[in-house]
């Protein structure tokens, strides 16, 4: 799973897995929500998967529906895997900038994410 999601974060998937420029953003989302399930209190599992987890938030910057999914995932797998403090921080800031968007759906994604924080 690991080896996969850095491959996809990478982009070294075919162009076709693209849409909008994300390389295979549902793929993204699935795996995600698997490393999500496999790193629940296991910090072994979870340590592998910090490098990924910061890679994703850090390349979907862009502004587009689609990376805003991306980056919801990777909120909740950060707070649902075995916590470090500066994922934590960045999980944060982008709950933050969910929250402050004159964009009524961020918003709701922002107050959904913050239900992850509790």
């Amino acid at each position: 799973t690991l080896f996969r999601s850095k491959q996809v974060v990478g982009g070294k998937l075919p162009v076709d897995f693209n849409y909008h420029s994300v390389p295979a953003p549902w793929l993204q989302i699935r795996l995600l929500r698997i490393m999500a399930l496999l790193g629940k209190d296991d910090p072994g599992t979870s340590g592998l998967m910090y490098d990924v987890l910061d890679e994703s938030l850090r390349r979907a910057e862009i502004n587009h529906n689609i990376t805003y999914a991306i980056l919801f995932e990777c909120v909740q797998t950060i707070y649902t895997i075995y916590p470090r403090s500066d994922l934590f921080e960045k999980a944060a800031k982008c709950i933050g900038k969910f929250v402050l968007s004159p964009k009524i759906n961020l918003k709701y994604l922002g107050l959904k994410a913050l239900t992850y924080v509790i």
